[in-house]
């Protein structure tokens, strides 16, 4: 197999497409390639809109986005290719200010949304149209990857999520992932308590997420202490943020009871199911 230069890329844009929350990314990659990784990542909940078929490319029109986004409102993930082509004027200047007032719209669909550009236009972005890219997620750079490196290495993720049930594959994912395990495990309560931005809710709510995914895996090789440690953590997110009633909450509470079914401790097990 081809050792890929990008291969983290790759496995950020898979976890994303896949498990990563509601909001939108930046993906970094020459004109060439972006078509070439949309397509490896195609799926049927994923609608494709692409800058370079349009009419008018030197113009930004969030209105046309917002159409395409109403007539694919069936589908969960949307993915703009060639955003650098509004923003490529020489003559007259961008309309970053567009982007700017269009993003409360394209987060109220309640998508996942991944903006294609190459890196002078992310770079411009992070500059010109600071209320659009604050509400980004960190970017994922795919650089010069090569579109046969990309497959190949979508191919072995593939493999290792059809694996996850094996002991050494669970314990290799978990050691790929141990950092941010314990960067969610050392999240502060007062940064839990005081989320008062969306941003950092979302984070929050990711975190939450990911802790009792990762949380699941530890039980499957009965590291109980390890998954109740996790699903306590995400339990206490999802508390302080979304409430005691919220199903996250309660699903949180079935997780640690059936941890403690696992490891035979049956009344703290019947007293966290009688909480979901």
């Amino acid at each position: 197999m081809v050792e890929l230069t990008n291969k983290d890329a790759v496995a950020d844009l898979y976890s994303a497409f896949h498990a990563g929350g509601i909001g939108f990314y930046i993906i970094t990659a020459e004109p060439v390639m972006q078509k070439n990784i949309a397509n490896s990542f195609s799926a049927e909940n994923a609608a494709v809109y692409d800058y370079s078929g349009k009419e008018n490319t030197d113009t930004f029109s969030p209105k046309e986005l917002f159409d395409f986004i109403e007539e694919n409102n069936e589908k969960e993930v949307f993915l703009i290719l060639n955003l650098q082509l509004p923003f490529l004027k020489t003559e007259t200047t961008p309309d970053y200010f567009a982007l700017n007032l269009c993003r409360d719209v394209l987060r109220a669909y309640g998508k996942k949304i991944f903006f294609f550009m190459n890196s002078d236009t992310e770079r411009n972005i992070s500059k010109k149209a600071m209320d659009f890219f604050d509400y980004c997620f960190p970017k994922i750079d795919f650089g010069e990857e090569k579109k046969e490196e990309i497959e190949l290495q979508i191919q072995k993720l593939d493999e290792d999520y059809d694996n996850i049930h094996h002991k050494a594959e669970i314990e290799y994912r978990l050691n790929l992932y141990k950092d941010k395990i314990e960067e969610y495990l050392n999240i502060e309560d007062e940064k839990i308590v005081n989320s008062n931005d969306e941003k950092a809710e979302n984070y929050l709510l990711v975190a939450a997420r990911d802790l009792s995914y990762f949380a699941g895996l530890y039980k499957k090789i009965s590291n109980f202490d390890k998954a109740l440690d996790l699903y306590s953590k995400s339990l206490h997110i999802s508390e302080k943020i979304q409430g005691l009633e919220h199903t996250n909450t309660a699903n949180s509470y079935g997780s640690i009871g059936s941890v403690y079914n696992s490891r035979g401790d049956y009344a703290k097990a019947l007293d966290y199911y009688q909480k979901h």
